[in-house]
């Protein structure tokens, strides 16, 4: 009786283990198309806005010449798209227009930002730093490889909606500063058509 009941344990686990393995593999998901530079634009304006109250409100994508572009895979990884420059290799993203309700404002990136789809509806965002210089640096916000996960993506419109629910860490430095340690980000990214999650 104990081995029967033994067999019946393993079995179930097995079973069990079995389901989650075809949950998982039916889970999977890419970005589409694959080994294409694409580019991004702001649909609405990208906000930053710390736990205090305080915004840095950028209105596009692009810095001078400088256009921000996405390519997946990264290292292999068809769900993982990363920003890229136009040739196609990793760079941060670029943004313009920038302004605070503390003064003027100049947003800076750093390394590739990545975009990980985990559904047909749902990306995640890593790896992203950057430095906001306020007033001509009476306050800097700086992010250091922040995540941002459960952003809303569309197969129909292609645009990518941030989700303002989700907070990471900032640090700050200057005189005009507010003392914030947290924010979130809000606005929606534009992609052409093409792009999909499937």
């Amino acid at each position: 009786m104990r081995s029967i009941k033994l067999m019946g344990i393993a079995g179930a686990t097995a079973l069990a283990f079995s389901a989650f393995v075809g949950v998982s593999s039916a889970a999977a998901v890419s970005w589409s198309p694959q080994n294409t530079v694409e580019q991004a634009t702001a649909a609405s304006n990208v906000v930053l806005t710390d736990n205090k109250g305080n915004t840095v409100t950028c209105t596009s994508l692009t810095n001078g010449s400088n256009n921000s572009y996405v390519k997946a895979p990264v290292n292999g990884n068809a769900a993982v798209a990363g920003t890229v420059n136009s040739s196609g290799s990793a760079a941060p993203p670029q943004f313009g227009g920038c302004s605070s309700n503390l003064g003027s404002a100049s947003v800076s990136a750093s390394g590739q930002w990545l975009f990980t789809a985990t559904s047909t509806t749902s990306v995640d965002a890593s790896n992203a730093s950057s430095k906001a210089v306020i007033a001509g640096g009476a306050c800097t916000i700086t992010i250091s490889n922040a995540s941002a996960p459960g952003n809303s993506w569309s197969n129909s419109t292609h645009r990518l909606t941030l989700n303002t629910n989700d907070t990471f860490p900032i640090s700050e430095s200057g005189f005009l500063c507010d003392g914030a340690t947290s924010a979130h980000e809000s606005g929606t990214l534009q992609l052409p058509s093409a792009v999909t999650i499937g």
